[in-house]
């Protein structure tokens, strides 16, 4: 028999070739299928990565606290409180922190229950300096150039202080200080309190084991020539004093925050002359020398 090579350019006179179409290749489904959600997972991929990219950044709250405190009023002439909450997020916790900031407004010491200067035009007010049991003052006190408590108690119990003298506010942490005398003869204001915050670092005595119980906590603050008052739910003085050299602040002392409901600690009145007391009551519990910082409208002082 004949073996034929019927490559084209073989193919003699005698020859045949039956032409057709070549065979056609089956549709695989079942790859089209992988290959298309295999598509769609690498585009959802690609979206993920380019939003994570396109976050915005969040400003660092020492940057946040700088913007709020140097912004300009609108009206000058118009005094009143604001508020400003700022989140911090660290590896110890998340703490939600309200500033409350006074804008063209003069501080001053008084001593009084709240009807006797409610009716007065204060945009912002919190309670001050520690009272014993018996309502008498724990550490040295001067209001308006009266001497209420002397300065004779050495070491203090506390050595925080808040002098006000000709309208400026000094935040600082000493045993000694000449302001207390100053204080006198100018006729300002001195009271003391808890050190949080020295020259930006955490007061040694706020790492002790008695400042770790949480509770509703405030604290007068410095940042530059900044003077403004941080509240903070359920945190000890210890935290508080930590996430105040987070945010930034230069000095800290504490304010009293009140344990108890029904005591009175102050209020703040916004751009609107809205006023919101902290923690309402319908009955308050006074003290004899209950005592607040405050700042009032300049046309008050005068």
């Amino acid at each position: 028999m004949n073996k034929h090579n019927y490559n084209s350019e073989n193919i003699s006179e005698d020859d045949f070739r039956v032409l057709g179409q070549p065979e056609k290749k089956r549709f695989n489904k079942k790859k089209v299928i992988i290959a298309l959600f295999t598509f769609i997972a690498l585009l959802f991929c690609v979206a993920i990565i380019m939003l994570s990219l396109q976050k915005p950044t969040v400003k660092p709250v020492s940057e946040q606290l700088d913007e709020f405190l140097d912004k300009q009023s609108d009206d000058l002439k118009l005094s009143y409180a604001e508020k400003l909450d700022i989140k911090i997020d660290d590896t110890i916790d998340e703490l939600n922190l309200t500033l409350y900031v006074p804008r063209n407004a003069i501080p001053a010491l008084t001593i009084g229950t709240p009807d006797t200067f409610l009716t007065k035009e204060a945009v912002l007010a919190f309670r001050a300096a520690n009272l014993h049991p018996d309502s008498s003052l724990v550490d040295c006190f001067v209001c308006d150039g009266v001497v209420l408590q002397p300065d004779t108690v050495l070491p203090p119990v506390h050595k925080g202080f808040c002098a006000i003298i000709d309208n400026v506010i000094t935040i600082g942490t000493a045993e000694s200080t000449p302001l207390f005398e100053k204080a006198v003869e100018n006729k300002g204001s001195f009271f003391r309190q808890h050190s949080l915050v020295a020259d930006s670092k955490v007061t040694a005595n706020m790492m002790g084991e008695e400042y770790k119980t949480k509770t509703f906590r405030r604290a007068l603050c410095q940042r530059g020539n900044h003077i403004f008052v941080v509240a903070c739910d359920d945190i000890s003085m210890n935290r508080l004093a930590q996430a105040l050299v987070e945010l930034g602040v230069d000095n800290a002392i504490y304010l009293i925050a009140g344990h108890n409901q029904k005591t009175f600690n102050g209020w703040w009145r916004d751009k609107k002359g809205d006023i919101e007391l902290f923690r309402k009551s319908d009955e308050f519990i006074t003290y004899k020398l209950e005592n607040y910082i405050v700042w009032k409208k300049v046309r008050a002082i005068n």
